[in-house]
């Protein structure tokens, strides 16, 4: 969030009169962007990350079309048809055909599958806020795209620090690596500043569910980034589940 902030700073400075503009409205649906779409998603994924692989994390991850489709529909009075409901209906059953599969690796290899499921769960928590800071910017798509992401960062880096300052006393950073702090610089600089820039550049001119499509293709990159990158394992069943998500 610091390295994002930094990235993000000039633009507030640019743009700092248009602040005055803004109602108590769009300062509380920053402040929970920041809070839900940044904080919370954050703690769930790094939390989940430690149960489950990132093949795993991908796949849960494709819910996000179903999950956004439906909060836009909720909270947005976005229009369902048969077909969308259909779409909903296959990544379920995907992902029940992938966990299905992770229970039989588990139980060759020992593994814990509470642990499993308790990561899966918390990877599913982080869905649910991508969905939350989707539907919340785009109520606010009439502020400029690179502002709300520029407050909502800034105002996330305040509720990381109070829970940092702890952990910090007790970290070595000398012991960090160049990679990664090249993880962490991309992470803040490039997903956080830029991505989330982009992604609501793109909300301000589609609906909720439209967005909603196009976030399946998140759980496209990391699956392929964790076979690549990470060179974890390949299954058969994550395949298949796979597919019948995407």
């Amino acid at each position: 969030m610091f390295f994002a902030s930094v990235v993000l700073l000039p633009f507030i400075i640019k743009y700092r009169e248009e602040l005055k503009k803004f109602t108590a409205k769009d300062l509380i649906n920053i402040a929970l962007i920041g809070f839900v779409g940044y904080f919370l998603f954050s703690i769930f994924m790094m939390h989940a990350m430690k149960n489950v692989s990132g093949v795993i994390g991908s796949i849960v991850m494709g819910t996000s079309p179903a999950v956004t489709a439906i909060a836009s529909v909720i909270f947005l009075k976005d229009k369902m048809t048969p077909r969308k409901w259909i779409a909903i209906g296959l990544v379920v059953v995907g992902l029940l055909y992938i966990n299905f599969g992770e229970l039989i690796e588990i139980m060759e290899f020992g593994g814990s599958f509470g642990m499993l499921i308790f990561g899966i769960f918390l990877v599913f928590l982080a869905v649910c806020c991508e969905a939350g800071y989707t539907i919340i910017g785009k109520e606010e798509a009439h502020i400029k795209p690179v502002l709300v992401s520029s407050l909502s960062v800034f105002f996330a880096l305040v509720l990381f620090i109070p829970f940092s300052i702890p952990e910090l006393s007790a970290f070595n950073i000398s012991n960090v690596t160049t990679g990664q702090w090249l993880s962490v610089i991309w992470w803040g600089a490039g997903t956080i500043s830029l991505g989330l820039t982009l992604w609501y550049f793109g909300i301000e001119k589609v609906s909720g569910v439209e967005a909603a499509g196009f976030m399946g293709l998140m759980s496209v990159s990391a699956l392929i980034f964790s076979y690549t990158l990470l060179k974890e394992p390949f299954y058969i069943h994550q395949l298949i589940g796979f597919i019948i998500v995407f």
